[in-house]
C-alpha cells in the first residue's frame, strides 16, 4: 500500500470510478486506445480536393463542399484556414497572401470602379488599399 498526503490523494468520486473498474475486469492503470477521427481525414488527396473546388467555384459552400468531398464541415474549415490558407471575402474564397500581379490587378480593378461610379462628384468615393507589395500603402482616391 502507497502512503500518499491529503493533497495528492484523489477524490473519492475517482475512487468509486476506478473501483467500478476493476469490478468489471480491468487490469491495468494505463489510459484505454483513445479512437478520434481518422489521421487520413486530412489526407493530401482531401486537402488538393478542396483546393481544386474552391479555386473551380469562388462561391462554392461549406455545405456544398461537405456533400462533393463526403467530409465533415470542421475538416473543411481545418483544411481552409490551415492547408490552403484562404478566407471568405465577399462570397467569395480568397488567398491570404496574394501575388504582385494580383495586388496590380487589385489596383487596377479600384481605380477602374473609382473612375467609373465617381460621375463627377467631387469627393465621392475614395479606396485606400494597404498593399505589403511595396511596404508602403498606397492611396488611391479621386
Amino acid at each position: 500500500m502507497f502512503l500518499t498526503s491529503v493533497e495528492s490523494a484523489c477524490s473519492g468520486a475517482t475512487d468509486f470510478d476506478w473501483f467500478a473498474e476493476f469490478k468489471r475486469g480491468r487490469r491495468s492503470f494505463e489510459d484505454d486506445v483513445k479512437t478520434g477521427r481518422p489521421s487520413i481525414a486530412v489526407a493530401q488527396q482531401n486537402v488538393q480536393a478542396v483546393e481544386n473546388l474552391t479555386l473551380e467555384i469562388r462561391i462554392i459552400t461549406y455545405l456544398d463542399l461537405e456533400q462533393e468531398i463526403g467530409i465533415g464541415s470542421t475538416l473543411i474549415q481545418t483544411i481552409i484556414h490551415y492547408n490552403i490558407s484562404s478566407r471568405k471575402r465577399c462570397s467569395k474564397w480568397v488567398q491570404y497572401e496574394l501575388t504582385d500581379e494580383q495586388k496590380d490587378r487589385w489596383v487596377d480593378w479600384c481605380r477602374f470602379i473609382t473612375e467609373k461610379y465617381d460621375g463627377g462628384e467631387k469627393n465621392t468615393c475614395t479606396i485606400y488599399l494597404s498593399l505589403t507589395k511595396h511596404d508602403y500603402t498606397n492611396t488611391i482616391a479621386k
